[in-house]
This record gives C-alpha cells, structure tokens and sequence, in this order.
C-alpha cells in the first residue's frame, strides 16, 4: 500500500491506520538506523585495490552510515566501499552537506587514483547526490543510484519543522539547478518503494531529477519494500546487481 503524494491528508491517514504491520516495521527499522548516527561510522573497504571500482554510500535523513552497513558489505566482494560518514543532518544545510560529500569523494579521487567512482544514495541521501553532480560540474560517476529518495517536492517540513535542509526539499531542491551533463554520469537508477509510508512512491521517480536526456536511466518499483527495507541484506545484494 503506497502513499502518493496526490492523497489527501484524510485518505493518507486511513492508508497508514489500515497498515500497522507496515507502521511497526517501519518505526522499528527508524530507531534502529536513527541510533545508528551516534556510532562511529564503518571504516573505508579498499581491498581490491586501484583497478576496481569505488562504491561511494550516503545514509537516509537521519541515518548514520552505519545504516548502510548491509550494502557496503554486500558490494565489498568486488567493489571498494566508501561512506561518506555521519552528516551534521539536524543542523546543516543542503549546501553544506553536499560539501562533506564532496570531501571525501576528492579524497578518494586523489588517495586512490580511483575514477571509476559511483554513488549509491538513500532516501535523502539520493537528492544530495544528484544535488552534488548538479552543483559540481567536475565531478564524475559512473553510476548514481537513489533509493528511496523523494525527487518531487515533498511536505515534510511540516513533521520536521526547524531542519533547514528539510526545509529546502519542501521548497523544491532541484528548481532552476543546472542539468547534470553525460560527461558526469554514465547511468542513473532510481529504486522505489512500493511500501513507503514516508515518501510517497510516485515522489520516487527520477523525472523530477535534474538529469541530461542523454543520460540512460532506469527507474525500478519494488512493491514489496518499505522506506528502510532497502537496507536489509536481501535489499542489499539487489542493489549489487544493479552495480555488477
């Protein structure tokens, strides 16, 4: 039972009240990856080395990179996997956030030699991926994957109130930013939920997405994931596909 962002309030309550198994799963999967943002972050993977490619992980609003644990290693058989940390979520902007981002990303293009980079970003950690290709025009993927992520404009500020960068999603993040060009990016993905009691499914699309038509694009709908599903070990190892 998805939640589109043409419900009412009225019809989006009874959608949610008719959905405990659904609720639960998903209260019991926010506290678990919420807490997960005051535990040290895990440490880079690097053990294949300059001729493999690099896997760049941006945890969900909230989320410590810990909550994308499942998937780095899941991808570390045959990728390097790199988190980009726990970001200032309560207190920073998009542009400030992007800019931890794109720290580390020069760090690794750098230290590693590395350019076979892609990212895989999710729910908000999806916008600040395509924001941080939109605003940087040097920087270069291989693939972007957004899971879960709400490319539309959403009324979230509303539950979150006070959170600048939750504020500017509500404001529509991707007006009047530049596309992001096919010299930057060789393939975007974009993976929905069709179970998403946070960010209604039809947000998901990567139309919304500031994104060259010359870039290929996929855009997947997995019926049966929630928000945070995505970060199991089977939602994981599908993901890894989508990178092989």
């Amino acid at each position: 039972m998805s939640i589109s962002v043409h419900d009412s309030p009225g019809l989006v309550f009874w959608k949610i009240a008719l959905s405990p198994v659904i609720v639960l799963e998903h209260m019991t999967q926010i506290v678990r990856h919420t807490v997960g943002n005051f535990l040290p972050a895990p440490k880079d993977q690097f053990d294949h080395g300059n001729n493999a490619s690099t896997v760049m992980l941006i945890p969900g609003f909230t989320q410590g990179s810990g909550s994308m644990s499942q998937i780095g290693k899941a991808l570390s058989e045959k990728h390097n996997v790199v988190y980009v940390g726990n970001l200032s979520w309560y207190t920073a902007n998009v542009k400030a956030l992007t800019a931890q981002i794109l720290e580390k990303y020069r760090a690794v293009q750098k230290n590693e030699k590395n350019h076979d980079i892609s990212l895989v970003g999710h729910s908000f950690g999806g916008v600040l991926g395509v924001v941080l290709l939109s605003d940087t025009p040097d920087v270069r993927m291989n693939q972007l994957i957004t899971v879960g992520t709400p490319h539309d404009k959403v009324p979230l500020a509303t539950l979150v109130p006070g959170i600048p960068a939750i504020q500017e999603l509500e404001e529509d993040i991707y007006r009047s930013r530049p596309k992001i060009q096919k010299r930057q990016l060789n393939r975007f993905t974009t993976i929905a939920a069709g179970n998403d009691i946070i960010v209604p499914t039809d947000s998901q699309h990567g139309k919304f997405a500031p994104i060259s038509s010359k870039i290929p694009t996929q855009h997947e709908v997995w019926d049966e994931y929630g928000h945070l599903c995505f970060l199991d070990s089977k939602g994981a190892k599908r993901i890894v596909k989508l990178l092989d």
